[in-house]
């Protein structure tokens, strides 16, 4: 078909109706090709683009909220930190293992017992802390055993008394226990697990 073989008087002579269908149908071609190859494709773009804002906007948000919050989360951080400290220092380095244990000893002595036995045991590492017990057989009242106990609970570090057999009977008992405390390891330590 050749550009120059079409009758543009046969166009123009031919009805009204069949005209407007031509037109009709070249619109909607013209409309269906523009939605398909225009339209639909930034449609698409246009809701990954408001995808996307909506998550930023959340995204947004929640870092907002962090700020809000940080510094009520410092304070917090640092309040924890101040625990831990504390907490640190209820543990004792080496050095004041046998003063702790000296601590215990004249504690007992203080309330009138007579300690039978005071062995201290092998050390025991563990994450960051290791145990250090001593085991503990103690001739005296009822009454001055709780008050040892009580006592060495309200040291400064911690003590920690378990393992109680309570034998005898009348005014002398004897108490066997395992008295244990814990030290704070090096970082060296907790690394290479050494003593």
């Amino acid at each position: 078909m050749d550009v120059n073989d079409i009758n543009l008087d046969a166009v123009l002579r031919a009805p009204d109706w069949a005209k407007a269908v031509a037109l009709l149908a070249i619109t909607a071609l013209l409309a269906g090709g523009f939605w398909y190859f225009v339209y639909q494709p930034h449609t698409q773009r246009v809701a990954q683009m408001d995808n996307r804002v909506q998550s930023l906007k959340a995204q947004y948000q929640r870092k907002k909220s962090q700020v809000a919050n940080l510094p009520a989360l410092r304070e917090h951080f640092q309040k924890l930190q101040e625990r831990m400290e504390g907490a640190l220092e209820q543990l004792p380095d080496r050095t004041e293992v046998p003063e702790l244990i000296d601590d215990v000893d004249r504690v007992g002595r203080a309330e009138g017992l007579q300690f039978q036995l005071f062995e201290p045991k092998t050390e025991k590492q563990k994450e960051f802390y290791a145990v250090k017990p001593v085991a503990l057989e103690v001739q005296g009242s009822f009454n001055a055993m709780g008050r040892f106990l009580a006592a060495t609970a309200s040291l400064p570090r911690i003590v920690n008394v378990g393992d109680l057999s309570l034998q005898g009977s009348g005014g002398d008992l004897t108490l066997k226990a395992t008295a244990r405390t814990f030290r704070y390891l090096s970082d060296a330590e907790q690394q290479g697990g050494g003593k």
